[in-house]
């Protein structure tokens, strides 16, 4: 063996030299295994490399989900959705919001136009082919991964700690929701651009000159991106100041300070746009009322601290509601948990040897959940999900390493890494399964109902998933579960009220739709379909006052006027039937039903005009 400098070389070996072994003999111990082992050592020493690892760890986790179809809120936002198949409707993504083009009239609380543009890639790429969204999401989340550790770098400034963390962020159950349901990719891009943004700002402190300024501005894009993605970005600019002042080893909060004031800007910015487009900042569903929310809170936090320390009641629903009495199990026992959580922080706090450190991870923990306690916006039904703790998760993750690493320290480290083995284990396996639970809306929402049985948006779900599937009575008892459980459920009403109008079972549907509009009486479509039950039973005066009202809520509603012309045309008002047929048509040229109507109407054809809604 011959060196040049510092690189070692091996000489070419006679051929009878007996030293070396030919392939298939024993080889003398040590030698090569060692090389190996301290080969794939320094390669797994590699940050780079280990990162990487990381991510494609995670991506092989969720690789089950390309076979999975589209589910949930995919049909509208996705198959429905006329603002994903056109580019000329992009404009349109930054000055309306995320329903805009399904639900034009109602008020919405979501303003997400990058979010837009990712769905309308995807579908330029992808068409309805699920594998390819589905592979999309599995990209983001492991690259997410790599990001997670190199933040816990940063942090911890520990290779073996930030490896923990981002392998604890890979397999937390918490994010299924987020990775296997195509629409719920909001989440891991938000993360990618918060922590993209976070990342290059600490760079952006420790360079000068150029490279610097490239950072900067990097951070500034990233920031704006993470806003027009999700609207839990508003708290970067804080986690910015607060995570790089823990990384740097003096703490100039003034500096980091100033150079966080554009992300202030820039978040003002997008607030001023979000209400420009949405028409208002929020939306509110029902009334507010502060006492309410003050003993609901409790329950909310308890779930949150639940799905992240004990993640295996994963699901699409969950039994959270509005608290109406402060009783034992609604509020006691959970403002206790949340007590002695707060207490456990306080002292994790101050036994901390980085106290700026300390903060920070709480800030990552707590603030990007800030949003999704403002639960006036959200539907009874849904007022917490796993998703809402997708970037929470991330200090969360490293925070456990950190502790993991505290506990090496006092016990014998075979001990910790033999229960941090174990843990990591079975949260991957719980993940594993759980995101089997999407493969198709029948399995979700069953599982679903099993994980939350009083929960009737779950119900109405499936109740729905079996009727669109041929499961007429499975629908049926579904749906009169979801009515049991929430006799103020109008969606619930109309739904069972449409089962009985498809199946001509118009009796039937009368009083399920007069329930369900005196419940929500501005929803137009069911205006309109009550119409048509009406119009079905004779009673054509109650039939023309709600399709006149269905128009007064929604001038455009597709089908609104040519129900108003079936009903004007049994009513014997042929001139006010050519009209509304005539608006149909204005309104949507390609309307075969109304063209038909308006010829058998003009050529004194048979008076007979079939239903829109009754085939919807």
């Amino acid at each position: 063996m011959t060196t040049q400098g510092s690189t070692p070389t091996i000489d070419r070996p006679a051929e009878n030299d007996s030293r070396f072994a030919p392939l298939g003999t024993d080889l003398p111990d040590g030698l090569p295994t060692e090389r190996s082992s301290a080969a794939l050592s320094d390669c797994l020493r590699n940050p780079a490399v280990l990162s990487l690892l990381l991510g494609a760890l995670s991506f092989l986790l969720y690789c089950g989900t390309l076979a999975f179809q589209f589910v949930w809120d995919d049909r509208k936002q996705i198959i429905e959705n006329a603002a994903i198949k056109a580019w000329s409707f992009v404009p349109s993504y930054f000055t309306s919001n995320v329903w805009a083009v399904a639900d034009p009239h109602r008020p919405a609380n979501y303003y997400r136009p990058l979010f837009l543009l990712w769905l309308k890639v995807n579908y330029s790429l992808f068409h309805l082919s699920p594998a390819g969204w589905h592979l999309a999401s599995l990209v983001l989340q492991a690259f997410v991964t790599v990001q997670v550790f190199w933040l816990g770098r940063r942090l911890t400034r520990s290779d073996s700690v930030a490896a923990i963390s981002a392998l604890l962020f890979a397999v937390h159950p918490v994010h299924i929701e987020s990775v296997a349901w195509i629409s719920g990719v909001t989440d891991p891009m938000v993360a990618t651009f918060m922590l993209g943004a976070t990342l290059l700002f600490i760079n952006t402190l420790n360079r000068s000159g150029k490279a610097g300024s490239f950072a900067y501005c990097g951070s500034l894009a990233c920031a704006a991106l993470a806003l027009l993605s999700k609207e839990i970005a508003i708290v970067l600019p804080l986690l910015l100041i607060l995570t790089a002042v823990a990384v740097r080893p003096t703490r100039d909060w003034l500096r980091t300070s100033m150079f966080a004031a554009p992300f202030f800007l820039l978040t003002l910015a997008y607030l001023a746009l979000r209400h420009f487009a949405l028409h208002g900042f929020m939306h509110p569903k029902g009334g507010w009322v502060i006492g309410r929310f003050l003993v609901t809170l409790p329950s909310l936090i308890e779930f949150y601290i639940r799905q992240l320390v004990v993640p295996f009641w994963i699901s699409p629903y969950a039994d959270v509601y509005w608290v109406q009495v402060a009783g034992w199990r609604q509020f006691w026992v959970p403002l206790s948990l949340c007590c002695v959580a707060l207490i456990f922080a306080v002292f994790a706090y101050r036994a901390s040897e980085n106290k700026a450190r300390a903060m920070a991870l709480s800030a990552w923990i707590f603030l990007p959940l800030l949003p999704a306690l403002y639960i006036r916006v959200f539907s009874p039904s849904e007022l917490v999900h796993d998703r809402y703790l997708y970037v929470s998760s991330v200090g969360f993750s490293i925070v456990a390493a950190l502790m993991a690493r505290k506990l090496s320290e006092q016990i014998p480290a075979s001990a910790v890494k033999i229960a941090g083995s174990t843990a990591i284990a079975v949260l991957a396996i719980a993940t594993f399964r759980g995101e089997l639970n999407w493969a198709n809306e029948i399995l979700l929402y069953k599982y679903a109902a099993e994980m939350a049985p009083h929960n009737d948006g779950a119900f109405i779900n499936l109740g729905v998933a079996y009727l669109e599937r041929g499961k007429v009575q499975d629908g049926i008892t579904a749906l009169n579960r979801a009515i049991n459980l929430n006799p103020n459920s109008g969606l619930a009403f109309y739904d069972l009220g449409h089962v009985f109008l498809v199946s001509d079972r118009y009796a039937q549907a009368e009083p399920l739709f007069q329930r369900a509009l005196l419940l929500d009486p501005a929803e137009e479509g069911w205006q309109e379909q009550f119409a048509e039950a009406e119009l079905r039973l004779g009673k054509i005066g109650e039939a023309e006052e709600a399709i006149r009202q269905a128009i007064r809520l929604r001038p455009d509603g597709e089908g609104f006027h040519l129900m108003l012309g079936a009903v004007l045309l049994a009513k014997g008002d042929r001139g006010g039937a050519e009209q509304a047929f005539a608006d149909e048509l204005r309104l949507y040229p390609k309307d075969a039903s109304a063209r038909n109507a308006l010829r058998q109407i003009t050529q004194g054809e048979p008076e007979e005009v079939s239903s829109a809604s009754h085939a919807r």
